[in-house]
């Protein structure tokens, strides 16, 4: 199995909206650390489940990955892989929450190879480390190249030369055509 994991900070609602009403085949777990909502997390949640046809799970401990699914940590958490069968809302150690440095950095050891980090819009440099990882473990790293916000993906790309740059509508073909 590969797991696919996606950090996206300004812009987020209406990019993660859009990318996933757009998309008729996650062939894999998707688990998404969202900046700037923390307090609104459980809100956010319900808001995508009902605009999206896929199954959206809000961490709260633990719980089994499964294809088909989308999830989010609770608020102030962040997103980690335990191991190819499960992942953790943990205490954040950063200012920032969800990390996405640290849920690219559980991909990548746990998955390796089978990780695929997507960063879509936003501002800031979290991120640029996990996907350094995530690209040493010989995984792949997807930047939205046409984000509203380009700051976050830019940063990313540039920090990173193997780093993929794909306007949002190649991304989902990207996604869909996963095997």
């Amino acid at each position: 199995m590969k797991i696919i994991v996606i950090g996206v900070s300004a812009g987020g609602p209406c990019t993660l909206k859009e990318l996933f009403s757009k998309i008729s085949n996650i062939p894999y777990p998707v688990l998404i650390a969202q900046h700037n909502i923390s307090e609104q997390m459980e809100c956010f949640a319900r808001w995508l489940a009902d605009n999206i046809p896929w199954k959206v799970t809000l961490v709260k401990n633990e719980s089994k990955l499964q294809k088909d699914t989308i999830y989010l940590p609770t608020g102030g958490k962040d997103l980690v892989i335990k191991d190819q069968y499960t992942v953790m809302a943990i205490n954040s150690s950063s200012g920032i929450a969800p990390s996405i440095d640290r849920l690219f950095e559980s991909a990548a050891r746990v998955f390796q190879d089978k990780s695929i980090g997507i960063i879509l819009g936003g501002l800031g440099k979290d991120g640029v480390k996990g996907a350094k990882k995530v690209i040493e473990n010989n995984g792949i790293v997807i930047v939205q190249k046409d984000a509203k916000f380009p700051h976050l993906p830019m940063t990313v790309k540039k920090s990173i030369p193997r780093v993929k740059g794909k306007k949002l509508q190649e991304i989902i073909l990207y996604i869909e055509n996963l095997i």
